[in-house]
């Protein structure tokens, strides 16, 4: 799964989904419920360990997928022949950080809607989802596009 990229895409990708993340949820913290200590903490977290749990489920889905295609071919094989495998394919199974990161977006919501000392702890519960649920979406757009890929593949 090589590409003509350099690492730059991949590093940017990941600091901005890791990092970034974390950034974005403490600014939402402090929007939300500012002096939190478990708001902080809560939205610090979140994102983060649920793109570091997309990635590991991510690659176990590819994995688990590349077995059941190697058996198929194993029986296919003497048939039809070897098939060639594009070089450049993204890895299956990446839409595994869509529900994580929303999952997770929902989950932090609900904490700092209990905190919450400004506003509707509905919108902050709506705000964080949205922010969850879009983190899941780059991440498996970028996981797609091929921009994200295994540490062995750079």
């Amino acid at each position: 799964m090589k590409t003509d990229r350099g690492p730059l895409p991949l590093i940017l990708a990941l600091l901005g989904l890791f990092l970034g993340s974390a950034v974005v949820g403490v600014a939402l913290a402090r929007t939300f419920a500012p002096g939190s200590f478990l708001a902080d903490i809560v939205s610090f977290f979140a994102l983060p360990v649920a793109f570091a749990f997309g990635l590991k489920a991510w690659f176990g889905l590819a994995l688990a997928g590349a077995a059941i295609r190697v058996m198929g071919m194993r029986r296919t094989h003497a048939v039809q022949g070897p098939t060639p495998r594009a070089a450049t394919m993204p890895l299956p199974g990446s839409f595994v950080f869509l529900p994580l990161s929303s999952g997770a977006g929902a989950a932090a919501g609900i904490v700092v809607a209990i905190v919450s000392t400004r506003g509707s702890g509905w919108l902050a519960w709506l705000t964080y989802w949205s922010v969850g649920t879009l983190h899941g979406l780059l991440a498996w757009r970028l996981a797609r596009a091929g921009v994200l890929m295994p540490p062995e593949s750079v």
